[in-house]
């Protein structure tokens, strides 16, 4: 008797075990070039240049560069606005986001004014878990920036 119980709970344990599994995540896409697209919202995309960092999963902080001067901006990450028309305020105070870029290799980030502020053009300091970088945008154009996540024979070389 006390057999069948231990091959029934062992049997209970694994069908639970098995049952449980956590399903597989889909395969991750290598972007192994630039995907930045021609516009956004309207407006030509211009390359200001490339990062790496070394996961998908991101804290973004945002802040103005230089003189606090009323700048309105949004943020497109891979086409999904992720900060959407706030006024930037100085390194002590940036505006945070959590954010999962799609791919691995390459991504973008994209800066969009909707003012040029009181000093021309508008300019922010992004930080992507702590790898800062800076865009300037005007009403004519965006800024953007390849964002590589890197270990995928991808770089920014």
């Amino acid at each position: 008797m006390k057999t069948i119980q231990q091959t029934l709970t062992l049997l209970l344990i694994a069908t639970l075990i098995f049952s449980c599994s956590e399903e597989e995540e889909p395969e991750v896409i290598v972007n192994e070039t630039s995907v930045i697209p021609v516009t956004d919202l309207g407006r030509t995309n211009t390359l200001l240049g490339c990062v790496e960092i070394t996961t998908r999963d991101t804290k973004i902080e945002v802040w103005d560069h230089g003189k606090i001067d009323n700048d309105i901006v949004s943020i497109i990450a891979n086409g999904e606005t992720i900060i959407n028309e706030q006024i930037l305020d100085g390194p002590f105070n940036p505006i945070e986001t959590n954010y999962n870029f799609d791919s691995n290799g390459f991504n973008y980030v994209t800066l969009y004014a909707h003012n040029l502020g009181d000093i021309a053009p508008n300019t922010c300091t992004i930080a992507i878990n702590g790898v800062e970088f800076i865009l300037e945008a005007n009403l004519d154009a965006n800024g953007s920036i390849d964002v590589i996540v890197g270990g995928f024979g991808v770089s920014c070389n």
